[in-house]
């Protein structure tokens, strides 16, 4: 494929020669028609109006795409400068020039914020190195023709207003540029990566970043940057009016020195910028703007009071001043910012970037217009005393940059070791950032000389072999086996010598077969007959070591020569030989490896197949990732499985456009084959998805929608559409859970019918949320959401109130009086019902529509109806078993079994009044009246959860998850005075009291006595450890056991048992930890 690099090029020339004009004809006309004492106000207004054009960028950014915006933006500019020309010539209007000027500043920005995002388009982060150098280039070329072009272009149409012209018909060509560049590289047509939706890691707010004083040290530098700058460029303005005759004249002047400016930057960036940063550090390039400029501005002062008052001195040494700050913008201030900017975590380096670059330099120019419009006030000699402000300015900036580099080094040994430099890495260009570095080189602590290495390398430091080199002669083990891995990755061909000689005495077995690896990397298919000899060491390391170099680098002759021998590993009966096959395949990283890997992944032996499972991942191969999908099934291996599958890739497309269109997979397997894709899903994969918006399963069609939430997923006016009208379909939905919540109050045996209408409520309200994720901007809508769950009451009453603002019209206002909690369900049912009229329910009628109308909405819901079934049989709303027959053929086997055990004990003649057996379990009536005597009736799931949710340890778990615990959960009846755990033995599960009374005892002391839904060994199912207490019944009982292992695989296919059993736990501890605070205070 062609590279975009020509294009990009070209856009940014025409950008730099056209911006180039439109700043000398603004500035010419406002300082011909106002004079320079007006720009003092020109710089108030753009220190509000850069903001809010930064702002309403953002804004656009996040609802449209960037290649939209960039020519709705050169669109607007044409318009802009054929309309600045047909005011200046056709009619009075003086407020023009204000309007250029504004415009000017805003093109400039948004322009380069469009060619920033091409860039990250369209290269990967090694390639943007490398290409924005270039790319810019255009920028500043196009910059010097356009400043030296002026006088030409002025004298051939005649006037400076007549430039506006010639911009206005510039902008088409770089407008028909910009299309056909978006046309041609499709990945310019994406939807913006704006608003990352990952919740895990909380980004810090600009007011938190300001309160560390690195931070408040750059933006004082950025500060002092700007008002210099500001300052600098207000004298030379004032001097170059006072010095030129009309605007032509003018015009000229700022063309050449823009041009002059603009060829001096890239002189000095290209020739003197990173010389003087290697030569100097990062202090004096921070300060040389400041260093250099200040002196010319003091010659400017003293010209002032000379007796003559030499005006061409005075006049040459501001020119001179300016055309500096111009041309060390960027070869210092620029780079030395950007620089300084490294050491802070990359989570926080765009905001402090955006607090300095944008904030500092916004203030600045408001400061600069204040203060001029008060020296004007005031009355006072302008010129010299702006002077002796802006040489003050330039101390300032001289003092923070010292300050600055001060702290720099601290700050980036820091953020090194906490690994939060990013993706991005490093620059390394000056002596001391190198020096930071190689304080990680020197160091005995293999991770940080991991870490020093890798920063080198990432930044392609020419100092990176060298150190590689000197740590594979060290002499700990572990920094040499760091060296020889990066010997391998980068085939030094140096290291071949010392390679030779660690193969010859070897030290240890670890860099024996590190060394043979690095070996084989550098000499491929000519390392196969000296390492050959090494397949039958000893060590098993070793002989990994060996295969994975001949089958990685060796060629065929490689393969060929190790083949055997692989499919042996295979065969073997040793389970060591077959996960050392395990381990092999995955450090090879070939889907050619597949047809090894398959009988592992159902190896009898469970550590070879988790090996297995771990080298899958490395392993892209349709066939592998078929077994990866019939693992899911295995709840032991189930985890390892998912997190196989994630790293598929487009592997995987065939697979899930089977599970999605063929419904070839269960549906539990589908959501997890949709969990694994994660927010890396090419056009292919978001095309099926796309395509499965209306999927009939809504858990599935759910996670569909958050996949897609995660993949920055645009809709189309059709799928929009759709989802407006799948929202009102939702919302109503809402309005019936709410109507059956309402009618189910007061009756005790309704009350796990309610627990479970609740959940649903919540289930429906995230939904309902995220539909509107694609509707509205998904950044507003999650930070509602997690306010109005997560929120103190004043968090929540703002979500309300900025939803409320958002949440307009037909099809969105019901939204709003859906999920606002203020008000009362019955008021809420009120306003939906004018809405979408639906019926008026009373309790027997709801009841009986929920248990048996398979195709009402209700169906879909899968613990609603059991616990509704429960409900209508304590209230005697079935005559007898023959209505519920039919139940027995829905497919769901929960509502089966509810219906099989609601029959058996209608027909049986058993009454709701012995729920007085067992106040807190509401199914005690469906189970024998004793234990003792009579014929006892094995627990079935929903009675499981009946006891699981009076269990404290599972008060948040939603009634699913319950099912998943009750799933593995195994019955046990105990005689009266058995010992059923003993102090001091391994802890292997946890204990649920159901019937009975069991006393808990420790060196011959009671410690408690347990009733039904009390529970024991909670601890041991997260962290296996002795019991502390022995337990013995007091009289014949019945418990639930729950295996350590069983739990863990629980948790495993359900995270929800993890996440609320945690809180509660974590609440608990908290009390605690109050309580003996409590009482250390207290005594």
């Amino acid at each position: 494929m062609q590279s975009p690099t020509p294009y990009l090029i070209a856009q940014t020339f025409i950008y730099g020669f056209a911006s180039t004009l439109l700043y000398t004809v603004a500035n010419s006309l406002f300082l011909t028609k106002f004079g320079a004492e007006a720009l003092a106000h020109i710089y108030i207004g753009l220190a509000l109006f850069v903001p809010a054009i930064s702002f309403m960028y953002s804004a656009s950014y996040r609802r449209f795409s960037s290649a939209l915006i960039g020519l709705l933006t050169t669109a607007f500019f044409m318009v802009l400068c054929f309309g600045g020309w047909a005011l200046e010539t056709h009619t009075s209007q003086i407020w023009a020039p204000y309007a250029l000027i504004l415009g000017w500043n805003a093109y400039f920005l948004i322009g380069h914020l469009i060619q920033g995002d091409q860039i990250q388009r369209l290269f990967n982060v090694r390639e943007i190195k490398k290409v924005v150098p270039v790319i810019m280039s255009g920028v500043i070329v196009g910059s010097i023709l356009g400043g030296l072009m002026v006088t030409p272009l002025i004298d051939l149409v005649g006037s400076s207003v007549s430039l506006l012209l010639v911009t206005g018909c510039l902008l088409p060509l770089g407008f028909a540029l910009q299309l056909y560049t978006i046309r041609r590289f499709p990945a310019l047509q994406g939807a913006n990566k704006s608003a990352p939706e990952k919740r895990e890691k909380k980004s810090r707010s600009l007011q938190s970043l300001l309160g560390t004083r690195y931070v408040r040290l750059i933006l004082i530098y950025g500060a002092c940057y700007g008002l210099a700058i500001k300052l600098i460029s207000y004298l030379f303005m004032s001097a170059a009016q006072e010095n030129t005759a009309g605007p032509e004249e003018l015009s000229s002047l700022l063309g050449l020195a823009y041009s002059v400016g603009s060829a001096g930057s890239l002189a000095f960036v290209l020739f003197a910028s990173s010389r003087l940063l290697n030569r100097f550090g990062l202090g004096v390039t921070l300060a040389g703007t400041p260093i250099i400029v200040a002196p010319l501005m003091i010659g400017a002062m003293a010209s002032l009071f000379m007796a003559d008052q030499s005006v061409s001195l005075y006049f040459g040494l501001v020119v001179t001043a300016f055309l500096m700050t111009q041309t060390l913008d960027s070869g210092t201030t620029t780079t030395a910012m950007r620089t300084a900017l490294q050491a802070l975590p990359v989570s926080e380096r765009s905001l402090a970037e955006t607090a300095a670059r944008g904030l500092g330099p916004s203030l600045a120019k408001g400061i600069a217009g204040v203060s001029i419009l008060l020296l004007q006030a005031a009355g006072t000699d302008g010129q010299g005393v702006i002077l002796i402000f802006a040489i003050s300015i330039c101390m300032c900036w001289v003092f923070a940059s010292g300050l600055l580099h001060r702290d720099y080094g601290k700050l980036l040994l820091k953020t090194i070791n906490r690994r939060a430099l990013g993706s991005y890495g490093m620059e390394i260009v000056d002596g001391h950032t190198l020096q930071v570095v190689e304080q990680y080189l020197e160091s005995d602590d293999v991770r940080k000389a991991r870490l020093g290495l890798e920063v080198l390398k990432e930044a392609e430091h020419p100092s990176y072999q060298v150190h590689v080199m000197n740590m594979a002669r060290s002499e700990s083990p572990l920094l040499k086996a760091l060296a020889l891995k990066h010997i391998e990755q980068d085939r030094l061909v140096e290291a071949l010598p010392l390679l030779e000689g660690e193969l010859a005495q070897p030290s240890t077995t670890a860099i024996h077969a590190a060394s043979l690896r690095a070996y084989c990397s550098i000499r491929e298919i000519d390392a196969v007959e000296k390492v050959l000899p090494a397949l039958d060491h000893s060590d098993l390391e070793v002989q990994a070591g060996t295969l994975v170099g001949l089958v990685r680098y060796g060629g065929i002759s490689g393969v060929l020569a190790v083949g055997e021998r692989l499919f042996a590993l295979q065969r073997a009966a040793d389970p060591r030989q077959r996960m050392l096959l395990a381990d092999v395949i995955e450090q090879v990283e070939q889907p050619s490896l597949a047809q090894l890997i398959l009988p592992l992944l159902q190896d009898t032996n469970m550590e070879v197949r988790e090996r297995a499972l771990l080298a899958a991942r490395k392993v892209r191969h349709p066939r592998v990732a078929s077994a990866l999908v019939e693992a899911l099934s295995d709840s032991q291996v189930r985890s390892r499985a998912t997190m196989a599958l994630s790293e598929m890739g487009d592997v995987l497309i065939p697979i899930l456009q089977a599970a999605l269109e063929e419904k070839t997979y269960p549906s539990t397997d589908v959501i997890r084959i949709l969990r694994a894709i994660g927010d890396d899903a090419s056009e292919a994969v978001i095309s099926i998805l796309r395509r499965s918006l209306d999927h009939t399963d809504s858990d599935i069609q759910t996670q569909v929608f958050r996949t897609l939430r995660s993949t920055y997923f645009r809709p189309s006016r059709q799928e929009k559409t759709f989802l407006e009208k799948l929202l009102g379909e939702e919302v109503e939905h809402g309005l019936r859970l709410l109507k059956a919540q309402l009618v189910m109050e007061g009756v005790p045996a309704l009350a796990p019918l309610r627990r479970s209408l609740e959940f649903e409520l919540s289930e429906q309200r995230d939904r309902i949320f995220l539909i509107l994720t694609f509707l509205r901007g998904a950044e507003l809508i999650i930070q509602a959401e997690m306010k109005l769950v997560y929120g103190d009451s004043n968090e929540r009453a703002m979500a309300l109130e900025s939803l409320e603002l958002i949440l307009k019209g037909k099809v969105e206002g019901p939204v709003y009086t859906f999920v606002d909690t203020s008000e009362s369900v019955q008021n809420r049912v009120d306003k939906l019902d004018q809405v979408f009229h639906s019926p008026t329910y009373d309790r027997d009628t709801c009841l009986l529509e929920i248990c048996f109308e398979s195709g009402s909405p209700w169906s879909s819901i899968g613990w609603i109806r059991p616990w509704a079934i429960y409900g209508a049989w304590h209230l005697e709303l079935f005559a007898d078993g023959e209505a519920l027959k039919p139940i027995l053929n829905d497919s769901n086997p929960l509502i089966r079994e509810v219906a099989r055990r609601t029959i058996d004990a209608l027909e049986s003649g058993t009454q709701a009044g012995r729920l007085a057996r067992m106040p807190d379990s509401a199914l005690q009536a469906w189970r024998a009246p004793t234990l003792l005597g009579e014929e006892e009736r094995m627990l079935i799931t929903i009675e499981k959860v009946a006891i699981l949710q009076n269990v404290e340890l599972f008060a948040e778990t939603p009634d699913f998850a319950l099912g998943a615990i009750a799933a593995v959960a195994e019955e046990r009846h105990l005689e009266k005075g058995e010992t059923f755990v003993q102090e001091g033995e391994q802890g292997d599960g946890m204990y649920v009291v159901v019937e009975g009374e069991v006393h808990l005892h420790a060196g011959g002391l009671t410690a408690s006595h347990l009733q039904p839904g009390g529970i024991l060994g909670q601890i041991a199912i997260f962290d296996p450890g002795p019991r502390v207490v022995s337990a013995t019944t007091l009289k014949e009982s019945r418990v639930l056991w729950i295996s350590t292992q069983a739990f863990r695989e629980a948790m495993a296919d359900c995270p929800e048992i993890a996440h609320t059993s945690l809180v509660v736990l974590a609440r608990n501890l908290r009390l605690v930890a109050e309580q003996v605070d409590h009482l250390v205070h207290s005594s």
